[in-house]
């Protein structure tokens, strides 16, 4: 299995545990978030589908429908795509979004994260985990 910290916090410690997991990632990771090269720009993109599921789980439904589309934007704008091995976690989320959600609603979500930059949306998240204690 891949190495996802935010999945394994995910599936052991429930939705407060991802999110002080993701909270600690360094932002050092990412010297210019706007253009992270591939390596960067991974590690980013797994943070933000994490932290989508941590939405997920506490029923935040259109907050996690926006990252999987700003991960898909960073991943392309990089060359970095999702490795075949990654996609069975990174999928999961997208489609229970879905369900809830709904096709029309997930879609106008997940274009509205592709349209988000990197550095927008991080500091969206940076703020709403401060906010959330």
């Amino acid at each position: 299995m891949p190495w996802n910290p935010p999945s394994r916090a995910r599936k052991r410690g429930g939705r407060e545990r991802c999110s002080s997991f993701l909270r600690r990632i360094p932002a050092a990771r990412c010297s210019n978030p706007s253009s992270p090269g591939a390596g960067a720009a991974r590690a980013v993109a797994l943070a933000l589908e994490g932290l989508a599921g941590a939405h997920s789980l506490a029923g935040r439904h259109a907050r996690a429908a926006r990252l999987p589309g700003t991960a898909a934007a960073t991943r392309k704008a990089s060359g970095a795509p999702l490795p075949p091995a990654e996609h069975g976690d990174v999928d999961r989320i997208p489609a229970r979004v879905r369900e809830v959600l709904g096709e029309r609603a997930f879609i106008a979500g997940f274009e509205t994260g592709e349209r988000t930059g990197l550095q927008e949306a991080a500091t969206a998240e940076k703020g709403f985990l401060s906010d959330s204690g």
